[in-house]
Formats: C-alpha cells, sequence, structure tokens
C-alpha cells in the first residue's frame, strides 16, 4: 500500500506546484493501474472526486491531476512534458 500512496502524493506536490509556477503545462497526466474500488474504476474515482479514497483517502489531488489507464495518454505525456517524474516500483 506505501508504493500507492507516495503515487498519490507525488501528484498531489507537483499538481500544486504546476498551479503555482506558470511556467509549467498546467495539465498533470498520472499513469495509474487500473484497478476496481466498490464496482467502480478507480481512474474514474480519483478523475471525479479529485480524491484516491482507496490507498490515500481524504487527501485532495488538484484539479489538473487527470488519471488515466492508457499507455497512449502516459506516452504522448512523456513526449510534451515540462518533466517527467517517475515512482520506482520497490
Amino acid at each position: 500500500m506505501y508504493l500507492y500512496v507516495r503515487g498519490s502524493v507525488i501528484a498531489k506536490i507537483v499538481g500544486h506546484n504546476v498551479i503555482e509556477h506558470k511556467i509549467f503545462v498546467q495539465h498533470v497526466p498520472v499513469w495509474v493501474k487500473e484497478e476496481l474500488f466498490n464496482g467502480k474504476k478507480l481512474t474514474d474515482i480519483i478523475n471525479t472526486k479529485h480524491e484516491n479514497i482507496r490507498y490515500l483517502p481524504g487527501c485532495i489531488i488538484p484539479y489538473n491531476v487527470v488519471c488515466s489507464q492508457s499507455y497512449l495518454l502516459f506516452n504522448t505525456a512523456v513526449c510534451i512534458s515540462d518533466v517527467t517524474v517517475f515512482k520506482p516500483k520497490l
């Protein structure tokens, strides 16, 4: 569980920083391994509630962070991003 919490925390920090510093692209795409939580896709929950209720409930993720399980989105995001952050799998 610790690994998933770190990803949400990183997304929250990056999302807030790009809002604060207008020199960066404001859209923050995040690749999320798809899983169901209470019968709903975790990516859909995060994108609508702006909260990872499975691994980090109560911590609001900024509106500019958009989660997807699509590798195509991930590849596009890496190509056009100002900065790319990877969370290593330990």
